[in-house]
Parts: structure tokens; C-alpha cells; sequence
């Protein structure tokens, strides 16, 4: 790995995603724009078909970056046992 002028190399872990990028992954969290969106949806009753749609999207794209950051923490972990 080539060594960027004034940047340490990035650290790979064992599985090959670097460390800087798994500790992006464990930042990661949704704008504001779309958690008001969520707490909207879920707040309500009754949703209409395409709301119903919104609010699944929304819980997918959640579930999918818990599984993300889930596999991140396991990869720091792993790179500090290393």
C-alpha cells in the first residue's frame, strides 16, 4: 500500500476493510430529514399504501445498516486482537 504524502497508511484489517473505513461505517447514522420522516410515520395510526412503503424503506435501510455496522465493530475488534 502506498503511503499518501502527510496521511498515515491506512491500517487493513484481517478481512481487508481498512479500520478508517469501519469506523466511518459505526458513524454512520441518518440525516435529520429522514429520522423526522420516521418518527412521523411511525407516529401514525394509519398509513396510506405509498406511507406503509416510506416507512418499510426507511426500516430496511435501517436493518441493513445495523447488519453494516455490526460487521464494521466486528472488524475493529478483530484488527485490535490482531
Amino acid at each position: 500500500m502506498r503511503k499518501q504524502k502527510g496521511k498515515p497508511a491506512a491500517q487493513k484489517a484481517p478481512d481487508g476493510l481498512s479500520a478508517e473505513l469501519a469506523r466511518a461505517v459505526v458513524d454512520l447514522t441518518a440525516d435529520e430529514d429522514t429520522q423526522s420522516r420516521y418518527q412521523e410515520l411511525s407516529a401514525k395510526r394509519k398509513l396510506t399504501p405509498a406511507e406503509q412503503e416510506e416507512l418499510d424503506a426507511i426500516v430496511r435501510g435501517n436493518v441493513l445498516v445495523g447488519l453494516l455496522k455490526a460487521e464494521a465493530r466486528s472488524t475493529l475488534g478483530n484488527a485490535r486482537r490482531a
